[in-house]
């Protein structure tokens, strides 16, 4: 099963393991990036398989965790892949969750002014999420992804085997990114998730995802307009990262985001009202928080860094019933 991107650069999506044959008919060389988990679960059988593909044997791994998503981080990888003497016909291979995406996609999309970069995602978030689209960056002590660029992954390979090891807290990151995409486009799928056999339509589940960032990705590229639907719950939810010190992860910030930004619209009239609640019992059947302790006003100025705010303008991701997701914009007095 295959999902085409056409994007410029084109990129594809391939249900399956990773192709290193593909990569070493491509390539000359091919430098693994991953984080030290991953390496120790792992990194054997990634440096078998560029050693049977006939590739160098190259493989870097860092400290996991949002606290070094760094731009440290971003000049390790760049070392490594200087001393290992990669040139533009070469390639990175980011194998791991969001996290080793974002900072391997960046690493490469700025090593020699870009080199191609090839996505092998490890967990459900990366998979549906984080791995396709081509968004890459760095944290900054102000705020999360504050640098960054756009670079598309030449392929992701969703390889749903690596899910089997995963932690339920994994599980759980990456179902606040499933029930967005419910949220924002498809009723259905929120149902779907509802029901206690999902993990059996899992393999579906992460195709009907993928379908709806594919549409957004391709109507709107570099995030100017449509794309910006992808953020619900993502503004507040990026802010509930940072105060907690990054303690709570990606998926978990969102759902909360997600569930105080529609009671905020609900408020405002802009969203049918019990719609918040739906969203909360979703994440509650999961086993996920719902509320934060840091008061709306600590977290507005939290928020009040995000990337996509506009001078005094913030674009919202809201949505006006589950499946209907619409962008409005307020100004900062308004929101706080």
């Amino acid at each position: 099963m295959r999902l085409e991107i056409r994007t410029d650069p084109p990129s594809e999506v391939i249900f399956g393991p990773a192709d290193f044959g593909l990569l070493a008919a491509r390539h000359r060389k091919v430098a693994v990036v991953t984080d030290r988990n991953l390496e120790k679960l792992y990194g054997g059988r990634w440096r078998e398989e560029l050693k049977k593909a006939g590739l160098p044997e190259l493989l870097f791994a860092f400290e996991p965790g949002e606290a070094h998503k760094t731009p440290r981080t971003l000049e390790e990888i760049w070392d490594f892949l200087a001393r290992s003497g990669l040139t533009r016909s070469d390639a990175v291979l980011a194998a791991g969750g969001g996290i080793v995406s974002d900072v391997a996609g960046f690493a490469a999309a700025t090593f020699l002014r870009g080199v191609a970069c090839y996505n092998l995602p490890t967990t459900l978030l990366a998979m549906v999420d984080a791995a396709v689209g081509g968004k890459t960056g760095v944290n900054l002590p102000q705020g999360k992804n504050l640098a960054g660029c756009f670079a598309q992954p030449r392929a992701v390979w969703a390889d749903l085997g690596f899910l089997d090891t995963l932690p339920e807290a994994e599980w759980q990151n990456g179902l606040g990114e499933i029930v967005k995409y419910g949220c924002i486009a498809s009723e259905a799928l929120f149902e779907r998730l509802s029901r206690p056999d999902w993990r059996e339509e899992l393999s579906q589940i992460v195709f009907d995802c993928l379908c709806i960032k594919q549409e957004v990705v391709e109507a709107d590229l570099l995030d100017g307009g449509l794309r910006q639907l992808l953020n619900f719950g993502h503004t507040l939810g990026h802010a509930i990262e940072k105060e907690s010190d990054f303690t709570l992860p990606h998926g978990a910030a969102v759902g909360i985001g997600m569930v105080l930004i529609t009671r905020f619209s609900e408020e405002k009239g802009l969203t049918e009202p019990g719609t918040a609640a739906k969203i909360e019992a979703m994440l509650s059947s999961f086993g996920m928080p719902t509320s934060f302790p840091e008061s709306r006003e600590k977290l507005f100025a939290a928020a009040a860094s995000d990337k996509k705010r506009r001078g005094d303008r913030f674009t919202l991701a809201l949505i006006s019933r589950i499946g209907h997701g619409f962008l409005q914009e307020f100004d900062r007095e308004e929101l706080a």
